[in-house]
């Protein structure tokens, strides 16, 4: 019988987000500053949406640079985000997206959201759904953001010790990563962030919804 299980080496996904952080993340983050003119913003804004691919949610309205009023409904969340208050905030921007695209999308809310302010929002992606969803037995209803979040929390956290082991290693390996030329203290400033860690139990989320380890199990049957 063939069996897949999960990969749980998070030493490999430290290092494979460490990568995807200095190649992308770190330029969507920076680009999406408030600090950053608008039209730098709309830039980062599109970019985001092909990257996290999401930009089909959002069709071209007649007379709006492309993705202004998402930006407009992005900032209009402040800056305020809590732990009280995420689910609602995220469920608020999916709402908005929906009146002014015509699609709601928590994936879409929470991806942007995540660039905007990182902690606390958890990213609400297909395949991470996907993954947590069969681990606690498939009781979770898609799009249902709040329910989604709590569960991928409660198994962020039976992990959270193992993720935050591997994230501290990655300063002796920078070498052999895209954070090469970063000082130990600049690297230990961003991996020492719990965001951080979030986004490796991410990275293992989205191999393990498509990959996982395949194995082969001898069944024995009782004469």
């Amino acid at each position: 019988m063939i069996r897949v299980i999960p990969m749980e080496n998070f030493k490999f996904f430290a290092l494979q987000y460490l990568n995807d952080w200095c190649r992308d993340d770190s330029r969507l983050v920076d680009g999406l500053s408030p600090s950053r003119s608008k039209h730098d913003r709309l830039l980062c804004m599109r970019e985001a949406a092909k990257y996290y691919k999401i930009a089909r949610n959002f069709k071209t309205l007649p007379n709006e640079l492309r993705l202004d009023n998402a930006l407009q409904a992005l900032d209009a969340m402040g800056d305020s985000i809590t732990d009280e208050n995420v689910d609602a905030i995220v469920c608020k921007l999916a709402d908005t997206f929906h009146s002014v695209y015509g699609n709601y999308n928590v994936s879409a809310a929470s991806k942007f959201l995540w660039i905007r302010q990182q902690t606390p929002i958890v990213i609400y992606d297909g395949r991470a759904f996907q993954c947590v969803n069969k681990a606690c037995g498939g009781g979770l209803r898609e799009g249902d953001y709040a329910s989604f979040r709590a569960e991928w929390l409660r198994q962020f956290a039976m992990r959270e010790d193992c993720v935050l082991s591997a994230c501290a290693e990655l300063v002796r390996v920078k070498d052999f990563s895209l954070a090469h030329a970063k000082s130990d203290e600049d690297l230990s400033g961003i991996i020492g962030n719990r965001w951080f860690a979030q986004r490796v139990f991410d990275t293992f989320l989205w191999w393990n919804a498509g990959n996982g380890v395949t194995v082969s199990v001898e069944v024995q049957t009782l004469p």
